[in-house]
């Protein structure tokens, strides 16, 4: 016999050097041991046969490597050998090792224990497998019902506006009437007053549901842009005509920075014009009395077509822009209280400004003022014969 085989019918026998699959070495029990030896000829099956049994025999030569000895397990499907020993079943993989003398042995170590973990493993595996499923089901469910949800708001959302929009305009048109006395002398000088306040109070509200409206739309995703080339300086001064009574109402200056030579901007004009009212509305309404209001336009081929509104109101802190961002957003009771308005103006504009593929652009600085800023892609730019955008 070889070294190996020396080994072990020596004394010693308790404390057997073995090679395991990764060819390195260790120590296993001083009893349950098994080796299977290649020699010359046929393969040779290790002794104490009483106690030790393999269940699968590969033929190996001194002369053949470990590539030899993998092929023939492939091809038995051989990988863990049972062997019976000490009254238990140990598994043992078998590998190809130079240990004594150089000579090549084929070894069987026991891997009970390695067994025994890589099926724990597996099973907290799977366990952490089904839990992450149940998560995500119970995630995709809330997701869904929430989504339900948001549609019936927006749903009924839209189908309040349109019932309060039929009374109100019946309130405006016939205050309209009644304001310039068209049927007639009101009479009392106080009664005048009570119809302006009552047109005004009709319009404010109508301006609300308008923004509920619209919103409502945004969300369920039926806002559709009907788009066509837009003259922006026209449409500022529109939109500036609508304000036009609280501007002078407060005194407040008006500059437009709007060059007549401006390429016109491809985009929804009905969408475009209600996105300036609703930030002339936000400036005048927050701008103080003799405060200034200044809007500007202008093409880059870098930066796109920019559309900017600068006011010299009561600004914003940095911290609670996100919040004048967000739906119903008010930055605190007192504003709310002293300024009328659904806290939807600007995330209306911000959520038509993206219908368009463009962006939103907020500064602000407390007791300072604010500037908004409206970027949209350059390829929305109109350009006319000989138009050059500048770099």
């Amino acid at each position: 016999m070889s070294g190996i085989m020396e080994i072990l019918s020596a004394e010693q026998v308790g404390t057997v050097l073995v090679i395991d699959d990764q060819g390195l070495a260790g120590i296993i029990s001083e009893r349950d041991i098994m080796r299977i030896m290649a020699e010359h000829g046929p393969k040779a099956v290790d002794l104490r046969a009483d106690r030790i049994m393999t269940e699968h025999v590969i033929t190996c030569t001194p002369e053949a490597g470990l590539a030899d000895v993998l092929a023939q397990m492939s091809r038995h499907q051989i990988r863990h050998m049972p062997v019976a020993g000490g009254g238990r079943r140990i598994l043992g993989l078998i590998s190809v090792r130079d240990v004594l003398n150089f000579q090549q042995h084929l070894l069987m170590a026991d891997i009970e224990r390695r067994k025994e973990d890589e099926g724990a493993l597996r099973d907290a595996y799977n366990n952490l497998e089904s839990a992450f499923k149940a998560r995500t089901d119970e995630y995709r469910m809330a997701r869904d019902a929430a989504q339900t949800a948001n549609r019936a708001k927006s749903e009924f959302l839209a189908n309040m506006s349109h019932e309060l929009r039929t009374p109100l305009n019946a309130i405006i048109g016939f205050s309209d009437v009644m304001c310039t006395e068209a049927m007639g002398p009101i009479g009392s000088p106080k009664y005048q007053e009570y119809i302006s306040d009552i047109n005004e109070s009709g319009r404010l509200l109508l301006s609300l549901i308008n923004d509920l409206l619209d919103m409502s739309k945004v969300e369920a995703g039926r806002e559709d842009l009907i788009e066509e080339a837009c003259a922006i300086r026209a449409s500022t001064e529109g939109a500036l005509k609508l304000v036009r009574d609280r501007i002078a109402k407060k005194g407040i200056v008006v500059h437009v920075d709007i060059g007549a030579d401006i390429p016109q901007l491809w985009a929804d004009q009905r969408k475009i014009k209600q996105i300036l009212t609703n930030l002339f509305s936000n400036a005048v309404k927050f701008t103080p009395d003799n405060g200034g209001i200044t809007v500007r336009a202008w093409c880059r081929a870098e930066s796109g077509f920019v559309v900017q509104v600068t006011d010299t109101g009561i600004g914003i802190a940095p911290e609670d822009i996100p919040t004048a961002l967000s739906k119903f957003g008010q930055i605190d009771s007192t504003l709310s209280r002293s300024y009328d308005g659904s806290g939807l103006g600007l995330p209306l504009v911000k959520s038509y400004v993206e219908l368009h593929g463009g962006s939103l652009d907020l500064q602000s600085e407390q007791g300072v003022g604010t500037t908004v800023s409206l970027r949209f892609p350059a390829s929305r730019i109109v350009m006319d014969d000989g138009q050059e955008i500048v770099a």
